[in-house]
Formats: structure tokens, sequence, C-alpha cells
């Protein structure tokens, strides 16, 4: 079974893995000069590389093939509004970029449990799924904004706004077209507030439901990922 690992190309023949990815390549996996290695560099190249020597820490490794992977003709940007918990989001992360995600951003709302987020683990929970799904694509993680400064800036083929106000007949499936780039809402526990939702209808979000069950945050935000890459996938 393929082991894929996250890594910087620094020139045309060469690879360099930080110290917690060549501490498990050389002391949990010990790997030895010569043998090869699979590495991303989270922009859709897969390296063949062989193992070459360590230097200050860090693994080098010798590039000897690699495939560019296209990108997906659509994206997917779920902004959310982060969970009391912070487990519960880093779940959803890890789902989400297993699942296909291209970006998400934090929001912070009227009804917000959580004012203020911190990317470091998390972005390392990001890389860590890429690499068990065999993925070549690193989602990007933004740090939190104001709810309305994120409305103000946002611009994509579709923008949704999940609200358990919605009507029926606004079903994801009924508002997202497949192949479209899309910004999708995701709110914090009991939903935007009315002044957050009228502001975001203002600039062009569309209102859309994901069915009839209350989910919570993460569950709603996963709920979006699946349906965007099943609707993408007929």
């Amino acid at each position: 079974m393929m082991e894929l690992y996250f890594g910087k190309q620094i020139d045309e023949n060469k690879i360099i893995l930080d110290q917690d990815e060549s501490n498990h390549l050389i002391n949990v996996k010990r790997y030895r000069n010569g043998e090869s290695v699979f590495v991303t560099d989270g922009e859709g190249h897969l390296f063949t590389t062989s193992f070459e020597k360590i230097e200050k820490k860090n693994c080098l490794l010798n590039i000897i093939e690699q495939i560019k992977h296209e990108k997906n003709s659509f994206s997917l940007h779920v902004a959310i509004a982060p969970t009391k918990s912070i487990e519960r989001i880093e779940w959803f992360l890890e789902k989400a970029t297993e699942t296909g995600i291209d970006e998400i951003s934090f929001l912070r709302c009227r009804h917000s449990e959580r004012k203020d987020i911190k990317l470091d683990r998390l972005n390392r929970i990001v890389i860590s799924a890429m690499k068990q799904s065999i993925k070549t694509f690193l989602p990007k993680l933004n740090p939190i904004v104001d709810f309305n400064t994120f409305i103000a800036a946002n611009i994509s083929n579709i923008k949704l706004i999940c609200s358990m106000g919605a009507e029926k007949n606004k079903h994801f499936k009924n508002t997202y077209i497949a192949g479209k780039n899309l910004v999708a809402l995701i709110g914090p526990e009991g939903d935007f507030h009315p002044d957050e939702l009228q502001f975001a209808l203002q600039n062009d979000f569309l209102l859309t439901s994901l069915g009839n069950s209350r989910l919570r945050t993460e569950t709603a935000a996963l709920t979006v990922c699946t349906l965007l890459n099943f609707i993408n996938s007929q």
C-alpha cells in the first residue's frame, strides 16, 4: 500500500521533508538510502523519489519521476462558524479533505460559540488527511474573519447559505449546478442571525436547505462536501 509524504521541492531534482515528516520516514518506517519514497507538494504533483540523506534533521530526496494531476473543473469553498468543541471542527477537516474540498474559511458570527481559532494544528490535520487519502492537492485554510467581511469580499459562480429556514424546494440538489465553483456558508449551532441571512441575500447568496433533519454544524458542512462531489460524479 502506498504511503505518501508531504514535502517541498527545492530545485528540479530535489525535495526536502520537514522534521516531522523526516522523523516518521527514518525512525518509524526506517527508510534507508536509495529506497523509494512517494511525496506530494500539495499542489497537484506526485513525486517518486529516492531517499538520499539527512540534512539538519530534514530528509533530502532525489526526484526520480513526477506526475502532475489536474484539478477538478469545479471548486468547493466552505465557510463555517467553528464549534465550541474544536475536536468537531478537526473531524470535519479530516473527513472533508478525504471527501474532496478546496478551501475552508472560518466565520465569526453573531451566534458563534468560538470567536478565535488557531490554524497550526488544523493545518497538520489537513496534511495528514491528504496523505492518508492519497490526494495531491492540499486544501487551503484561511484565518477566522467576521461574517460581514467574508460576505462582502467573496466572489464565486454559485454562493449558497445553508439555513434551517430555507424552503423545502430550495434543497442543495436544486440550487447547486454541476461543474460550477461553489462557496457554501455553514452557520453556528442555532443558525445564522436574521440580519446575517439578510446581508448574505443582499450580496447574491442563495438560501438553501440540506434536508429536514437538524444537523450539527460539522455534519452540515460535510453534507455539502458529499452532495457536491456526488452531483459532479454523475
